[in-house]
């Protein structure tokens, strides 16, 4: 029986119980009989090969353990087996992954592909070769100490970034050309797999490079801009450049922007141009990922950076109906020259902010006068609601209280206390109830007192758009039991049968 610890997307770090079989998940093993024999596996003498085999094949079930053999050929040679793979670790996560043929600059991949125990492959032929396989590939073998795999201590290393947040980021960045190439197929050809299980929070989100353009988090973000967001009542729009500090209402550079332009403006919706998430709504800034990503700043785009951009602000355009457009972006944003005339935008590139102050743009943004900032927060937290939740809420107001804290209000009823800055978000007793007669992130649960946190062995059913990280709703038989942070998505709450499943914040 499996029990997940800690996760973050296929990657897990997780216990195993079973039949003489007790081990902490990722782990590495010398050979296939150290699983096979514990747990009385009959694996057959010759492991299946891609040359002969059906992608199928590639996956010997034996009912809560799936074995891969040859994972090395298999991940070399097959896009088929990829697919199949990964549909087997999202929609049946209680099952114990043994990948074995593992090359030692495969192992981050291992782990992020969801990889629970990993066995070596090639050491000893390539030793008898005269080299050692190595992170980097094989070596000479008098250039390395031992040929063991663990030795290089890169399982240790992969573990360390799950655990922080950042195995993304190590996995985009490792320089074996076969792993960069398995993220970026599994990126553009699996996505509505893999959405399912990555989260929807985290506390930081780096993007050093082109493969951040394709990670589910920025991919689910682009969905749900195009099918949850609505446009605010405005009939023009501002593009405005990002910041390094997030949100950008809070940076030194859109404070100097605010006072130039004396935003915000009535009637005008500001959108910002960034990179990798193409365009950021104001109303949309605390949220993930939005609030959260980091990107290193070299004033130069790529072609996919700039693509990205244009198409998003077209669809964004028109959608919004606006009657009048405006830019105003520093000069290193040049390239958006042509699109922006092809719109019809009104447009002005500077070098600083000051200079800002005489153009056409800012008087034509000046003269529609100061907008009720707590309007714009209502609209912000109208925006929020539908982003997170995909809930309309009806006669919605905002109270600001101390500092960044804000009190979400449906009519006379507060539903939700959130915090601009990090985005955090707590559900009242009155907004729970609003979730759960829509039906909206909902956890059923059996009858019994809540007192700790949320096991899935006290779980009945979950929304199927639950994701990790989601704030979600418990109820009994339509009675509101509590209200917390989900750890799994809805369809894993379900099929698992160890582990905890909601980090609960309020019992009622």
């Amino acid at each position: 029986m499996l029990e997940i610890l800690h996760r973050d997307g296929l990657a897990r770090i997780a216990v195993y119980r079973g039949r003489n079989l007790h081990i902490n998940t990722p782990a590495y093993l010398n050979a296939v009989s150290a699983v096979a024999e514990p747990l009385a596996l009959e694996l057959p003498s010759v492991p299946p090969h891609p040359a002969r085999n059906d992608p199928s094949e590639a996956l010997e079930d034996f009912g809560d353990v799936v074995v891969v053999r040859n994972f090395n050929l298999w991940l070399e040679r097959s896009d088929e087996f990829l697919l199949r793979f990964v549909e087997m670790r999202v929609n049946e996560p209680e099952k114990l992954v043994v990948l074995s043929g593992v090359r030692a600059s495969h192992i981050p991949l291992c782990v992020y592909m969801g990889g629970d125990i990993i066995i070596p492959a090639y050491t000893l032929i390539l030793r008898s070769r005269g080299e050692v396989d190595t992170e980097a590939g094989p070596v000479p073998v008098r250039n390395w100490a031992n040929g063991e795999m663990r030795w290089h201590n890169l399982l240790e290393r992969a573990v360390g970034h799950l655990r922080a947040g950042t195995l993304r980021e190590y996995v985009e960045g490792w320089p074996e050309i076969t792993a960069r190439r398995t993220v970026r197929f599994m990126d553009v050809r699996l996505y509505p797999l893999l959405e399912k299980v990555f989260p929807t929070e985290r506390w930081g989100m780096r993007a050093p490079g082109t493969e951040s353009l394709l990670r589910p988090e920025v991919r689910r973000y682009l969905d749900r801009l195009g099918t949850r967001y609505e446009h605010p009542n405005a009939d023009a729009l501002l593009l405005l450049p990002c910041s390094a500090r997030k949100p950008y209402s809070l940076s030194r550079t859109h404070r100097k922007l605010s006072n130039a332009l004396c935003l915000p403006a009535r009637g005008v919706h500001e959108v910002v141009v960034t990179s990798p998430l193409g365009l950021v709504p104001r109303e949309l800034e605390s949220t993930f990922p939005a609030r959260a990503y980091d990107i290193p700043v070299t004033g130069v785009w790529s072609a996919d950076e700039r693509e990205r951009v244009c198409n998003t602000l077209r669809d964004f355009v028109k959608r919004g109906r606006y009657d009048a457009l405006y830019a105003a972006l520093p000069d290193d944003m040049r390239w958006m020259e042509q699109v922006l005339g092809d719109m019809g935008f009104s447009y002005v590139f500077y070098k600083d902010v000051r200079d800002l102050a005489d153009t056409s743009v800012a008087r034509a943004v000046r003269s529609r006068g100061r907008d009720s900032p707590v309007r714009r927060l209502q609209e912000s937290m109208r925006a929020v609601m539908l982003y997170r939740f995909g809930l309309r809420v009806e006669n919605l107001g905002v109270r600001r209280n101390r500092g960044l804290d804000l009190s979400v209000f449906s009519g006379d009823y507060e539903i939700m206390r959130y915090r601009y800055d990090t985005g955090a978000t707590y559900m009242t007793r009155r907004g729970c109830e609003l979730l759960l007669r829509e039906g909206l992130y909902t956890v059923e649960i059996h009858d019994f007192p809540m007192r700790g946190d949320l096991f899935v062995g006290g779980i009945r059913d979950a929304s199927p758009e639950i994701r990790p990280g989601d704030d979600v709703v418990l109820h009994s038989e339509g009675r509101l039991k509590g209200f917390g942070r989900s750890l799994l998505a809805g369809h894993e709450m379900v099929r698992l049968r160890r582990g905890m499943a909601v980090k609960v914040r309020k019992r009622f």
